[in-house]
């Protein structure tokens, strides 16, 4: 109690101190107080501290802009998600500035090319602060753009304590002061924008967005929204993306665009406006970003957790195999492997040991039989590709997948289960973990059903080397593990569902006579050299074609700008590494609908 105390009083402290130091600006360079603030992150664990804050911040103008000279050399300046470092103005100035010396509105960049109307939806800061700096290259492509921003203060979407909201709104307020460049216009959409009733079908969009938001919030796919902390996120969610949904209809029926480009488009005011826009006909793009860093995913009219790969497939299929793309891919998947990808390329640290050989892993993981070793991998349940209807075709749901993959397997004696938790399951610690729900639901597992801990440091490719079978629901590694000639079933409909890379189950019985056929007979489900050089086809369009290039990605646009500053994204050479991802993002070059992958025909068979 004395701690809870001391801590809530001192964060009052500090951020009176902060609004003290803010008048006194001229004479102070780097602050002491300010560097704990940065350490305490404003966190209050008391409602009424939260609301104190908010209250301070609002009165004094508290904004990251107004008090990053504090910062001194700016050393903390990396993560553009930390909201007491996320000055926008400040940066968004330089772009503005730089945009505009490089010759704007007349860049090299922007020759031969038709100006657009585009509309970008931007919620959250980190996504902002990235979607400005798009919006800035757009700009300089010859474009009007329209951004739209939504003040939003927590990761998860969340309430938060009240002092977040207030720190964006803020920062948005000194960002709307400034003098924007032709061809750049900003809308902030808070209670000040019009707002129009929608069809009672839009009603139903928003409550299970919500709830879907409510699941990610909790990272939990069985949230129960009828009562506790639970109840108050989803109605939290519910009331914002009611209003929001007001306001964004009203300004779809008002304003037009050549297209709109959107985050995502399954997750909260993003996921709103997706179905807004489907249901009113317009030109969706959709982004995504990979664990791999400055690669970006496109997808055309289609929410990108939806993973709708058929275009981009149907074209793969009809692209010239040669040597060289079954060496790239063949290089790529070994370098997925390894640790030092995990370390030098990845944002997601997955993978952090070499893998082991089938002696080592039998030896770590105390197997003293000969048995078939099969492995399932799991996906993360609450994962927004999991929360729509479409994967679940054979189960009613991840865990019942889980749950009765296991049953069967316990009384199988003679085959040996592995249980790999999704990699994401040791950096989330969510409370539905695959871990979780297995030992929930068998507190006393046989010797030969083996489920890994969630932290474990097992690299999984190693444990595909060494299995005879593997067994996911959605997973990319079920067309990773198919490449690497180990048969694969799937319980749930994924993006390479129905493409002859895995066996693929329709309903419960269908994916449990497969079991059956293995139990029988081990060597009965085979990958053909046909169905190896599908999922090599598919593993390049999936890898190669489909990730972009791309400077920036949202959490790390601070540390990223550094690489890849705004004034070398505006000019060649710079700029010709990552044109496609902008061209695609301004409409210059066409694509399909769907996740985008190869888009040039001169590859063709007739």
């Amino acid at each position: 109690m004395f701690t809870s105390l001391k801590n809530n009083f001192h964060i009052i402290y500090m951020t009176c101190v902060l609004a003290f130091l803010l008048r006194g600006k001229g004479t102070v360079s780097e602050n002491k107080y300010f560097q704990k603030l940065y350490v305490h992150q404003l966190s209050p664990s008391w409602k009424w501290v939260g609301a104190l804050q908010a209250a301070i911040i609002r009165r004094y103008g508290i904004s990251p802009s107004r008090t990053s000279f504090l910062l001194g050399e700016r050393v903390y300046l990396t993560d553009d998600s930390h909201l007491l470092v996320w000055d926008l103005a400040t940066q968004s100035r330089e772009w503005f500035q730089v945009l505009e010396s490089a010759g704007h509105p007349n860049l090299k960049i922007s020759e031969g090319k038709n100006s657009r109307r585009i509309a970008i939806l931007a919620s959250f800061p980190s996504a902002i602060g990235l979607y400005t700096a798009i919006a800035v290259v757009l700009a300089g492509l010859g474009h009007k753009v329209h951004l739209l921003l939504t003040a939003n203060g927590t990761s998860d979407g969340g309430p938060g304590n009240g002092w977040e909201k207030a720190l964006v709104e803020n920062e948005l307020e000194e960002f709307m002061k400034l003098e924007f460049p032709e061809g750049l216009e900003c809308v902030i959409f808070d209670n000040r924008m019009e707002e129009k009733d929608f069809p009672p079908g839009v009603g139903e969009v928003v409550k299970q967005q919500s709830r879907i938001d409510t699941c990610t919030g909790f990272q939990d796919s069985t949230v129960n929204i009828q009562s506790g902390a639970e109840k108050d996120f989803y109605e939290y969610k519910l009331a914002n993306n009611t209003s929001f949904a007001k306001r964004f209809s009203h300004f779809v029926c008002h304003n037009e665009f050549d297209h709109w480009i959107i985050d995502c488009g399954s997750w909260s005011e993003y996921g709103v406006a997706f179905q807004i826009l489907h249901e009113s006909g317009e030109s969706i793009i959709c982004l995504g970003f990979p664990e791999e860093r400055n690669k970006v995913l496109v997808s055309m009219n289609a929410p990108f957790p939806s993973m709708d790969t058929e275009n981009a497939w149907a074209i793969m299929k009809r692209k010239r195999w040669s040597d060289d793309k079954q060496d790239a891919i063949n290089d790529y998947a070994a370098l997925l492997e390894s640790p030092e990808y995990y370390r030098d390329r990845a944002h997601l640290k997955y993978h952090k040991k070499t893998k082991l050989s089938e002696m080592e892993l039998k030896k770590r993981l105390e197997i003293n039989n000969e048995n078939p070793i099969i492995l399932l991998m799991s996906n993360l349940a609450w994962d927004t590709t999991l929360l729509a209807e479409r994967p679940h075709v054979a189960f009613r749901n991840h865990h019942q997948w889980l749950i009765e993959t296991i049953e069967y397997f316990v009384d199988q004696p003679s085959m040996q289960l592995i249980i790999r938790p999704h990699p994401a399951d040791g950096i989330r610690r969510s409370q539905d973990s695959c871990e979780s729900q297995v030992r929930k639901n068998f507190p006393n597992l046989p010797g030969h059903v083996t489920l890994l801990p969630t932290d474990t440091d097992i690299n999984t490719y190693g444990l595909m080397e060494a299995s005879q079978l593997g067994l996911v629901y959605t997973s990319d590694v079920g067309w990773e593990m198919a490449l690497r000639g180990k048969p694969v079933i799937c319980g749930g409909r994924g993006h390479y569902s129905g493409k002859e890379i895995t066996y693929d189950s329709t309903s419960s019985e269908s994916y449990f006579s497969y079991l059956d056929r293995f139990s029988g007979d081990t060597t009965s489900l085979q990958v053909s050299e046909d169905r190896k050089e599908r999922a090599m086809k598919y593993g390049y369009m999936f890898i190669k074609d489909r990730m972009k290039p791309f400077p920036w990605m949202p959490g790390l646009l601070w540390q990223d700008i550094k690489t890849y500053p705004m004034e070398r994204v505006l000019t060649s050479p710079c700029y010709d590494q990552f044109h496609e991802a902008f061209e695609l993002l301004s409409g210059d070059i066409k694509a399909y609908d769907g996740v985008v992958g190869w888009i040039d025909p001169s590859g063709l068979d007739s």
